[in-house]
């Protein structure tokens, strides 16, 4: 009957984000950024922008980018396996990457 001083909490968001959330994050990047691909493009000036982004060629690349972070973040999360706290930065940095992703799909669907 000791006393269990070295226990810790665990912080709160150590709970919500663990690896399932990396896997969803990585199966959502990969599938987002291959429909991406496949949908119709335009060329504006230079570049080929899908027609869904017509008019917004910044929200396009931030969508681009996003996905790159979110597939990044959830790879590296999974890559590294335990539950440290390098883990799981990285698996609450892909979460957040996706919602940044998902709020500039929302913006080009509302304009």
């Amino acid at each position: 009957m000791g006393l269990d001083l070295c226990k810790t909490e665990q912080p709160l968001l150590a709970i919500a984000v663990d690896s399932s959330t990396a896997r969803h994050n990585l199966h959502f990047a990969a599938v987002l950024g291959t429909i991406l691909c496949l949908l119709p493009t335009e060329n504006i000036g230079e570049n080929k922008v899908p027609r869904l982004f017509h008019g917004h060629q910044s929200a396009f690349y931030l969508c681009v980018v996003s996905v790159v972070f979110t597939f990044t973040g959830s790879f590296t999360a999974l890559m590294i396996g335990d539950d440290s706290k390098t883990s799981r930065f990285c698996s609450l940095y892909s979460f957040v990457a996706m919602v940044l992703t998902l709020s500039s799909l929302a913006y080009v669907l509302a304009v």
